[in-house]
């Protein structure tokens, strides 16, 4: 992208031509990601003029970084003393982050009523 050559040019356009009042730029390898907010966005959301995008960049540096899990919650019966049968409780997927798939599992945890139960956090 020949713009990020000049990131403050980059950043002139953009608040000149868009309204923008915050940039990020995350870049990882070979791939970069530009993060801003724009004049029609905060209008259309109705969201006040940013400052900080740092928290968009993360998630986006921990997308690059392939830092994405599925958070699982199973519940198992056992029978007759014979192995357990496991079966899926509840699992959400496209979790960003190691820090917020644990948070992810403390908040589902807390939603089983079973005392026989797993979680794990798996990166996909």
């Amino acid at each position: 992208m020949a713009a990020l050559r000049d990131l403050g040019r980059f950043r002139r356009y953009l608040a000149m031509f868009h309204g923008t009042t915050a940039i990020e730029v995350v870049t990882v390898d070979a791939t970069t990601v530009v993060v801003f907010d724009t004049a029609d966005f905060r209008t259309c959301t109705g969201s006040p003029p940013q400052d900080d995008l740092s928290c968009e960049a993360a998630m986006w540096r921990d997308w690059l970084h392939g830092d994405v899990y599925t958070v699982t919650v199973q519940t198992y019966d056992t029978v007759d003393g014979h192995d357990p049968l496991w079966h899926d409780h509840e699992s959400v997927s496209g979790v960003l982050g190691h820090r917020d798939a644990v948070e992810t599992a403390v908040d589902l945890l807390a939603d089983t009523n079973s005392q026989h139960i797993d979680c794990r956090c798996r990166q996909i």
